[in-house]
Order: C-alpha cells, then structure tokens, then sequence
C-alpha cells in the first residue's frame, strides 16, 4: 500500500464557481483565463438560445428591428452578455449598475435571510435616469453568472419591470444549481435552490420571466474541460 502512489492517481478538480463568479476578470489560473473563459460561455450561452428555435427566432427579429438589449448583471454577469450580444447582435446597454456609492461589497448570496439579502440588493444596484430611457417597450434580455436561491434575480427582474419593457429574458451563465456543496462554497441547504425544486418553467413564471436559459453542463464534460472542474452542485 503505498499512499503517495494513490494520491498520484487521484483526479485533481477545480471549482467552476472560481472562473464563473469568485476570481477576477483579469486572473489567469491552471492556464485558464477568467475573461477568455467567460467570453466563451457567452457563446456557449448564444448556442443554447440556437437551439430553442422559436425563442431564438424572436430575439433575432427583435435584434434586426433594433428592440432588443442585453445587459449583465455587475460585475461578473458582463463578460457573458456582451458575448452573447456580439452574437445575437443587439445592443449592449448597462441599464443595471452597482451603486458605488452605497454598495458594501456584500455578495448577497451568503447573507442569512431573505430580508438581508433583498435590502442588500436594494442598496448594491441602481438604474440611473439616463438608462431608465432605454427600457420601455424594448426586449431586454439579462446576463448574470448564475441563479442560487433567486432571491436577487427576482428582484432586479421587478425592478426592470417597473420601466415597462416589452419582454425580459434572462440567461444563467451557469448550469442549474441543484445540490449544495460539500467542499467550502457557502451555497444553502438543498430546499433554498431555486432550480433544486422547480423546474425551468416554474422558475419562469415565478419570477415573472418570458424565458430561462440555463448553461448546458454538458459543455463541461466535453475533451475540452473534460475531469478539470468539479461539478457535483450541478448534480443530484
């Protein structure tokens, strides 16, 4: 029995949650680039929406009739969406911006209650004057990283709302969150996942969305990043 031998032989995993949402833009890591990487998960992303053929349709009719924006959620929605909006070609607009001026820093997913986590959202996002004008009767289509409990996708989904569109539809940068993790993220208990009990359409109607794009995982099990990143949160 030799135990160096059998730590050899062990399979090495990387959070994917480093690269989606923790590191920096500018971060190089195991030869991965954190914006290089996000770009291609806004393509990956354009390729998801490909494949749902009516919904694919509509974006791109309203991106020729010049109706559609897509923004994402700061800071680490923004990469992904002006991927995805190079390749839809709409028009990338930061209608959602943090508000520097009272924005503690708080990653809101990790607050203890519901309560905290919504005050959090209304003092860490605003939408100024200016970018109020762009929203009404447009199709805006929003960018975040990923959705955990939802808690903070609900409310800047209501928040747009307020400024009358005509559609919002939201893309997760991630696969649906659906087990907790056993190895340090702070994500809750399995019952808080939004995605760990609901399914894509009741999510949709839940939070007041014309449509939900989840990240395909099975991009991650490809030769390309195939054994590089643990995945259990995406698993049952």
């Amino acid at each position: 029995y030799n135990i160096n031998e059998e730590y050899n032989n062990t399979i090495k995993k990387h959070c994917i949650f480093e690269y989606f949402y923790f590191m920096r833009k500018n971060t190089t890591v195991n030869n991965i680039n954190v914006t290089l990487f996000r770009e291609e998960i806004g393509r990956l992303l354009f390729k998801d929406i490909q494949k749902k053929v009516d919904l694919y349709e509509k974006l791109k009719k309203y991106s020729t009739k010049d109706e559609l924006i897509v923004c994402g959620i700061p800071e680490s929605g923004i990469i992904q969406a002006k991927s995805f909006c190079k390749e839809i070609k709409g028009e990338y607009v930061q209608i959602i911006e943090k508000n520097r001026h009272k924005n503690s820093g708080q990653r809101t997913f990790i607050l203890d209650s519901n309560k905290s986590r919504v005050e959090a959202c209304k003092k860490k996002y605003i939408i100024s004057q200016y970018y109020q004008l762009f929203i009404k009767d447009k199709v805006v289509v929003l960018v975040d990283d990923s959705i955990v409990r939802g808690n903070t996708i609900k409310y800047l989904i209501d928040f747009v709302r307020y400024y009358k569109p005509k559609e919002i539809h939201f893309l997760s940068a991630s696969p649906p969150i659906i087990n907790k993790c056993s190895y340090g993220v702070d994500f809750p208990d399995i019952e808080d996942l939004i995605a760990s009990n609901n399914s894509t359409s009741q999510i949709e109607k839940n939070l007041n969305l014309n449509s939900l794009t989840y990240l395909n995982k099975d991009y991650f099990t490809q030769e390309k990043y195939k054994n590089m990143f643990c995945l259990e949160c995406f698993n049952k």
